[in-house]
């Protein structure tokens, strides 16, 4: 995997990385290390779409039950599930985000 550039001090977990213009950071991860991992934070970062949703219909490879956060356990929420808990908790939900409900 190639290394980026110093200028774009990529840090997923660093919130001063999105308040500022992470706009070129993810151009260039897309161009050249669509997985990126992130050393330091010790995460990883996939920015191709095509590849989110792949991911995210293979609960057998990849998994949230973890955590979403190398620096912090499991918590009890919804996206730190995987199925069928995280189905159940979001048909829970469902109801609530309707193009009908969300007019209302």
């Amino acid at each position: 995997m190639s290394q980026p550039p110093d200028d774009l001090h990529i840090s997923l977990c660093d919130g001063t990385f999105y308040g500022g213009d992470p706009f070129p950071a993810f151009r260039w991860m897309r161009d050249h290390a669509p997985a990126f991992f992130d050393e330091k934070a010790g995460v990883w970062g996939i920015t191709r779409y095509q590849d989110v949703k792949d991911i995210s219909k293979d609960p057998d490879t990849f998994s949230n039950a973890g955590g979403i956060r190398p620096d912090s356990d499991a918590l009890p929420m919804m996206i730190d599930c995987d199925a069928p808990e995280h189905v159940r908790r979001r048909r829970l939900v469902n109801e609530g985000f309707t193009p009908r409900r969300i007019r209302e």
